[in-house]
């Protein structure tokens, strides 16, 4: 093992270690360097991209700016990790989606986009990390209003090693799942990232 291999695996001053504890140690080399190597500031790839239908729901996510449907929709992805926040803007086809990741108590993820906060346990299945969905807060400034079930969007994600085929960086596939409070999808995308240092990228 690399030296860099054992640091990802123990510093717990990162997200990911500190969430997943011991359990990190099982996740593909491929993710861990996604979410600890410094280096690796960026990350382009195609994705599959689907919206739920409908005139009028459609208008409301074109409002929120959710990218629209698409079976090749380029996107780039720009991180930035500082202890135990990882911010991720994405970049579907134009169409910008900023997130904040962090931890929040009883050993959960909670990612942020604007006034809502999405709550998540993170586990580790054959490499994989999985996010199952535990809840949604309502930001408003340091007040935290949890919504109740019955009113809360859900959001799943798996997030995965990727062959890399002879490309020496690192891939990941990336597979995400919005639903609402009925269990109709809402948004979804899925595909593969190559990442990169900024002075690789393009």
């Amino acid at each position: 093992m690399t030296w860099y291999g054992l640091a990802a695996m123990l510093d717990e001053t990162r997200l990911y270690p500190k969430l997943l504890g011991a359990a990190w140690r099982e996740v593909a080399p491929a993710v861990r360097r996604a979410h600890t190597d410094d280096l690796l500031t960026h990350a382009e790839g195609v994705f599959q991209v689907s919206r739920a239908r409908g005139r009028l729901l459609g208008r409301l996510l074109d409002v929120v700016q959710l990218p629209r449907s698409s079976t090749a929709a380029p996107v780039r992805l720009t991180v930035r990790h500082r202890g135990l926040v990882e911010r991720w803007h994405r970049t579907f086809d134009g169409r910008s989606l900023a997130t904040v990741q962090s931890a929040a108590p009883g050993g959960l993820m909670a990612e942020r986009a604007g006034v809502l906060e999405i709550l998540s346990r993170v586990h580790v299945r054959d490499g994989v990390l999985v996010y199952r969905h535990v809840g949604l807060v309502l930001r408003l400034g340091r007040l935290r209003v949890p919504l109740p079930d019955w009113l809360s969007i859900k959001v799943a994600g798996r997030e995965g090693p990727a062959d890399p085929g002879d490309d020496p960086r690192p891939h990941t596939q990336v597979d995400v799942r919005v639903t609402g409070p009925t269990g109709g999808l809402l948004f979804a995308y899925r595909g593969t990232v190559r990442w990169c240092s900024g002075d690789e990228r393009g």
